[in-house]
């Protein structure tokens, strides 16, 4: 059985963090990976070579230089269609993993035959570089279609799926493409299942778009709209949206 696990790593501009970020796979209690980091093209620092030291002292890591100026989403898209492994996990280029992320969530994967998991995560506010304040973001249940419309509690970044599921999908080139995929998986008929453990962290920067509370509601619009439901329904999961926002901020 292929037990290879890849990584995928979009990465531009990102020398501030890619070292945690690729140290994090590399410190892995599990060795059956492989790491690709898509590079954009319109990177203008050391990310590029940055990823080039570490592919050199390690032959799972592997640096594609997308020729192109192409979305994370693309970027994504590019990764699945190079990877080798039975099974796809995200990494953003500014996350980092726990040693034991992938051994945990593999042995689930194939303890349970699951196509789709997902996992608790710990988010890190870098507003305070010097004492940066941290929150374990934690679910109780499986997803289906209709929870995630309720409220999005799956991190890229936490997610691992079958390759033979994955390769049927793509991140569309838009706000919240992540989001919009695992919808497009649930709907079809998939379970995310979860894994009640903090296996990652997330950084939130306050210039990202991330952290920008009007675009995050604008987009979730948007998200509901491309789901064709009735206003009703849209109006519905838009105000559980806006209530587990502010639960976050609370």
């Amino acid at each position: 059985m292929n037990k290879t696990v890849s990584i995928i790593t979009p990465a531009h501009n990102s020398e501030n963090f890619l070292d945690k970020c690729i140290c994090s796979v590399k410190n892995q209690t599990y060795p059956h990976w492989e790491h690709l980091l898509i590079i954009d093209n319109k990177s203008s620092d050391e990310t590029l070579s940055i990823a080039k030291k570490f592919a050199v002292l390690d032959e799972r890591i592997k640096v594609i230089q997308n020729p192109q100026s192409n979305s994370v989403s693309n970027n994504r898209n590019i990764g699945i269609q190079l990877a080798r492994g039975n099974y796809i996990a995200f990494l953003d280029a500014d996350d980092f993993w726990n040693p034991n992320k992938l051994e945990v969530q593999t042995q689930f994967m194939l303890t349970h035959n699951w196509p789709f998991s997902f996992h608790d995560f710990t988010t890190v506010d870098t507003s305070a570089p010097n004492q940066p304040k941290y929150k374990v973001r934690s679910c109780k249940q499986d997803m289906s279609y209709k929870d995630l419309l309720k409220n999005n509690v799956i991190g890229c970044s936490t997610v691992m799926i079958k390759k033979e599921v994955l390769s049927k999908y793509q991140f569309q080139n838009s706000h919240h493409e992540d989001y919009l995929l695992w919808l497009s998986l649930l709907k079809d008929g998939f379970v995310a299942h979860h894994i009640p453990q903090v296996l990652s962290n997330y950084k939130v920067h306050p210039e990202s778009l991330s952290g920008n509370k009007i675009k995050s509601a604008v987009w979730r619009w948007e998200a509901y709209q491309s789901q064709n439901l009735p206003m009703g329904e849209k109006i519905y999961y838009f105000s559980q949206y806006l209530i587990s926002a502010l639960n976050k901020r609370l």
